[in-house]
């Protein structure tokens, strides 16, 4: 799978952990000051949901599961605040955290599932607030605080709705931009190279793939933009690119790093398979594209087989297009 240049993902299990260190250094000292002070069964259910968090995260390190872990967070903090709306907390301010919830919720999850949490949570307040008016159940709160809270907990809900929404739009965007070349949707320069370099370094660690770097460049495709425009002249180069796509494998990466030149990674490459690949291409490129007479030369450096240095695979690729290049303009010379 190719790593996305900003990955949101990183950033929410940062804030798993950063979370859980303030969440549990927060609540197991409210736990010790009700323990020793005020009321020391809500303390002790602290310390209890604190451990929990803390082997939420030690979980979270060993397998990975984002989903489940995230899920944990939301249901412990989710049981810290029916317990200070119950109790009021050590100083009786507890229903100030609530507002914690829906900022958790909407960077944790996505918006649905978010949306589903914190509506969850609008409800249990609201049950609370009736049970205690019916005397079926005594919370902290009178049934006006809860009912105000409930007011204020929607509005912040929107707000981190609009900001996360806000912010996820943006990272996409500046993903897209960061990755794809704007004329052709393919691979831009930095990161089909970013790329390689990542590959190239795996197999020096042992992790080993046959790798072909095919370097291309289009022929004669300066006279299309002197004679025909520069408009033609993208669409043309929109049209290149597509054919590559539908011609070469998904697992294949295809960038433009040029005006007319192409790089194209083919994992597990068999160079015999490629080659002949490539010159297949080149005929059907040459009559989609005869009204401009235009064609492409390439080179081929395979990967590790003639070299693991990032530097040298271009440069080599880039070589060996341009003998290519060479040999062709002179064979149509002497024809």
């Amino acid at each position: 799978m190719i790593d996305k240049v900003y990955d949101f993902r990183k950033n929410q299990e940062k804030i798993i952990y950063l979370f859980t260190v303030v969440g549990v250094t927060s609540t197991t000292s409210f736990a010790i000051l009700n323990i020793l002070y005020h009321n020391p069964i809500v303390g002790i259910i602290e310390i209890i949901l604190s451990s929990l968090a803390v082997l939420n995260v030690v979980f979270f390190k060993k397998t990975r599961n984002y989903e489940l872990t995230s899920t944990n967070i939301l249901i412990l903090v989710y049981l810290v605040l029916i317990l200070l709306i119950k109790t009021g907390g050590f100083f009786g301010n507890g229903i100030f955290w609530i507002y914690t919830f829906p900022l958790l919720a909407f960077f944790l999850k996505d918006k649905k599932e978010a949306f589903l949490w914190n509506l969850f949570f609008v409800l249990s307040m609201a049950l609370l607030g009736i049970l205690s008016i019916t005397g079926i159940i005594k919370i902290f709160y009178s049934f006006n605080v809860i009912f105000e809270a409930v007011g204020s907990y929607l509005a912040v809900s929107f707000l981190a709705y609009f900001y996360s929404d806000t912010l996820r739009r943006l990272i996409e965007k500046l993903n897209y931009r960061a990755m794809y070349d704007a004329l052709t949707k393919l691979y831009n320069r930095q990161f089909i190279i970013d790329y390689l370099d990542r590959e190239i370094e795996k197999g020096k660690r042992g992790i080993k793939n046959n790798i072909c770097l095919v370097y291309i460049d289009l022929d004669n495709f300066k006279e299309v933009n002197d004679k025909y425009g520069h408009t033609v002249g993208d669409e043309v180069l929109q049209n290149v690119a597509d054919l590559f796509v539908k011609h070469f494998r998904k697992s294949d990466l295809i960038g433009r790093i040029g005006g007319d030149e192409f790089l194209i990674i083919v994992n597990s490459c068999d160079l015999y398979s490629i080659e002949n690949k490539l010159n297949s291409l080149r005929e059907i490129f040459e009559e989609k594209f005869k009204k401009y007479n235009l064609s492409f030369s390439y080179g081929i450096v395979r990967i590790p087989l003639e070299t693991e240095d990032l530097k040298e695979a271009l440069q080599l690729a880039d070589t060996k297009m341009y003998k290519s290049k060479m040999r062709r303009k002179s064979k149509r010379k002497n024809s």
